[in-house]
């Protein structure tokens, strides 16, 4: 939380720091910002540091723009938005979420003084150095532009929710379905791991060319496999576009009013209690979003949002109207006109096409998927469509073409009205380049400029239709018979299983690693491959790791080999 109370530039003048903050392009490589994070036991010591707060005060959020420490009525539930969407299908709070609890300050300085002020903080708040926590953010490669820094940091306690009832695992309402391409294996073919490690039956679509390579690999307990009319990947070469149509019409056959569309490359999926992200094993992935859009009958799209999105510690609302749906989708069977038609930004495309039918999108932030970056791996889109050919790169020369194709088509949109935006909008207001670490090329899209007003009600079913309001959609509150999924009774918790899961990873590839070690008689060479192994499985979750409290639990899961022990003491020590 950012503004003009809580913003302070060290030794840089007010004027000059403004300035050079709000410099667009390019930005300023020498201005680094500390995002600070404190409890109100601290707030007392802050205002002490002239040479810190200066005239500016720690602000939290939620709470009176005086600066009088007054909680805003009805601040948080405004913002998790549950009771205005009447969300009852899973439990979602975000009052105790971190940035909720703590205060915040933003302190700007130049490059050259980053250690002058974690000195100060260092010198004021721990004479351990210890109770101060930075994290850095890079730009690029090299350039740190921001350090997350948190007073008194508590390591964030992750887990796994496991759904109790494993006979419920199949009660969903909508055939969930893959779309797989040259993913028959473990490694890139992850949403079918998923499905198949929590039970629950699911559909895999492939092109008759991989038709016998799928077959060796799914598990058949839980998958059927199902191929296409054609290898369209030949015939059409237009992406994954037509194997969506042909899963839709496959079950509009069967009378299906909605079906679920699942990449092939999803890692799993996670459920957001207070603000802090969980692994969920349960159905009740998929069925708290069924249940949820039965009650409307002009929703056409929802999906589960992207994890990365969703950021953690922030009070984030329930559900996201009327934007994009992304690689979880849900989609409707019964309107004729809702297909896929583009051989780029697909997703997109089918969110803004449903928009401009008349309906309404809904992307959910109660239960958020976990995917790995685009390009990152082999199969799917990555060489035919992206061109990512070279070994080791994520980025590739079609990522460049996505962009050109999506801003040429919605040009031509625009100008045929299957796109309207508001008044004095246009195509590069639509359409900006997003910020992204991993491809030169990410299309952002500005869905709140796109006119959703001036839509024909749908009376496709007799249930309660989402009402539009200018470009925002209200949602009237009904009843609902549906009991509500509560975490704490439906679920069992399993605390930081998640640290748990990936030191028994670790422990394999440094067996695996000193054994084959041991067999060529040569420890020491392959001592930074055994680092690299783990650094590879841990590294993610590293910033946020008790160190001390880690390497105990590994020396009780770990063989106590001499060389092992070497390598977790000299990994978590870095």
């Amino acid at each position: 939380m950012e503004n003009s109370r809580n913003r302070v530039f060290y030794k840089i003048p007010y004027e000059e720091g403004e300035k050079r903050r709000k410099a667009e392009k390019p930005k300023d490589p020498n201005l680094v910002k500390f995002i600070l994070r404190c409890p109100d036991e601290y707030v007392a010591k802050f205002k002490e540091i002239d040479e810190i707060i200066q005239d500016k005060q720690l602000v939290k959020k939620g709470h009176s723009e005086f600066g009088t420490g007054t909680p805003i009525p009805g601040w948080i539930d405004s913002k998790a938005k549950v009771e205005m969407l009447d969300f009852k299908n899973l439990d979602y709070k975000v009052n105790l979420a971190r940035d909720i609890l703590t205060n915040h300050l933003v302190i700007y300085c130049n490059r050259e003084n980053i250690n002058n002020v974690k000195d100060i903080l260092n010198n004021n708040f721990s004479m351990s150095y210890q109770n101060v926590f930075y994290k850095k953010k890079q730009q690029g490669e090299k350039i740190i532009c921001s350090i997350t820094t948190h007073v008194n940091h508590i390591p964030v306690s992750r887990g796994l929710y496991i759904q109790k009832e494993e006979s419920k695992m199949n009660e969903h309402n909508y055939p969930i379905n893959i779309v797989s391409f040259k993913r028959a294996n473990d490694k890139c073919g992850l949403t079918h791991k998923y499905l198949c490690k929590n039970k629950i039956n699911h559909y895999l679509f492939c092109e008759p060319f991989e038709y016998d390579e799928y077959a060796k690999w799914i598990d058949s307990n839980y998958c059927e496999l199902i191929q296409s009319d054609e290898n369209y990947s030949e015939t059409q070469k237009f992406g994954s576009t037509p194997m969506r149509n042909f899963i839709m019409d496959y079950w509009k056959k069967d009378k299906y009013e909605r079906c679920w569309i699942l990449d092939d490359n999803i890692e799993g999926y996670e459920v957001n209690v207070q603000s802090t992200k969980h692994a969920i094993n349960g159905v009740a992935v998929f069925t708290t979003v069924e249940e949820y859009v039965e009650k409307y009958d002009n929703v056409a799209i929802c999906s589960h949002n992207i994890a990365s999105l969703v950021r953690e510690s922030d009070a984030n609302p329930v559900m996201v109207r009327n934007g994009k749906c992304y690689s979880s989708i849900l989609i409707s069977l019964t309107e004729p006109l809702l297909v896929w038609s583009k051989k780029y930004q697909e997703d997109n495309f089918i969110s803004m096409k449903a928009l401009h039918l008349g309906y309404c999108n809904m992307c959910f932030n109660h239960v958020v998927y976990k995917k790995s970056t685009s390009g990152s791996c082999p199969g799917g889109n990555r060489e035919t469509l992206y061109h990512v050919n070279k070994k080791g790169s994520i980025d590739g020369k079609g990522y460049g073409d996505s962009y050109k194709y999506l801003r040429e088509n919605c040009e031509e949109m625009i100008k045929s009205g299957e796109i309207m935006l508001m008044p004095e909008k246009g195509l590069d207001d639509l359409i900006s380049r997003g910020k992204h670490n991993s491809h030169e090329f990410h299309a952002k899209i500005d869905y709140t400029i796109l006119c959703t007003s001036n839509k024909q009600p749908c009376h496709h079913l007799p249930k309660q239709t989402v009402i539009q309001s200018g470009n925002q959609p209200i949602l009237k509150s009904c009843v609902f018979s549906h009991q509500e999924l509560k975490l704490n009774d439906d679920f069992d918790y399993i605390e930081n299983a998640d640290y748990q899961g990936k030191l028994k990873i670790a422990k394999d590839r440094i067996d695996e690693h000193y054994n084959k070690s041991i067999a060529q008689d040569a420890v020491e060479p392959v001592m930074q491959d055994e680092v690299d192994a783990v650094g590879s499985v841990v590294q993610d979750e590293v910033d946020e790791i008790d160190y001390k409290k880690l390497y105990m639990e590994a020396k009780d899961t770990i063989k106590e080999q001499d060389n092992t022990i070497k390598v977790l003491v000299k990994l978590l020590n870095k």
